[in-house]
């Protein structure tokens, strides 16, 4: 098994029952509101952050699992993941979220984050296996050679042509 380390970004230290070692970076600095660039920005700068201190407190990881907080107490699907990421690395493998929506009178399970993967807005809960993305949401595994290539997080304007 590879030397997979978790890493988030929280605004107080957080706890995870999961097996594998988790590194923080926190920052108590408020984070502008959802739906903005601003906050996409603010979460990017402490997302390269949190890679930076994982890299210097685990040297020897050679895999990092990027997570969201909200999916910390969810121990058990992280450590799935982390088997199913052993399984078809090298990649970015990132976890599918699905949702039931009550607010029909017919319940339905949608695919959460469509505006990471606007492809699968109206997936069928059906879906089993890996697709192929564009983009994955707050929960997924990358290759540190990604990093050590020069990837960061960062947001790029798209031009539109006039």
């Amino acid at each position: 098994m590879t030397s997979l380390v978790m890493v988030t970004v929280a605004s107080e230290q957080p706890q995870s029952d999961s097996r594998i070692p988790l590194v923080a970076y926190v920052d108590s600095e408020k984070a502008p509101p959802r739906g903005e660039m601003a906050r996409a920005r603010f979460v990017a700068t402490r997302r390269n952050f949190a890679i930076e201190k994982a890299l210097r407190l685990y040297p020897q990881a050679t895999d990092f699992m990027m997570v969201d907080t909200y999916f910390l107490n969810q121990p058990q699907q992280l450590d799935r993941l982390a088997l199913d990421y052993e399984s078809v690395k090298p990649c970015i493998l990132g976890a599918s979220t699905w949702w039931t929506d009550n607010r029909t009178i017919l319940k339905k399970t949608k695919f959460w984050d469509t505006w990471v993967t606007p492809l699968y807005d109206g997936a069928s809960f059906s879906m089993q296996g890996i697709v192929e993305t564009s983009a994955v949401g707050g929960c997924y595994c990358l290759p540190r050679s990604i990093i050590e290539n020069g990837l960061r997080y960062e947001l790029q304007r798209k031009t539109v042509p006039s």
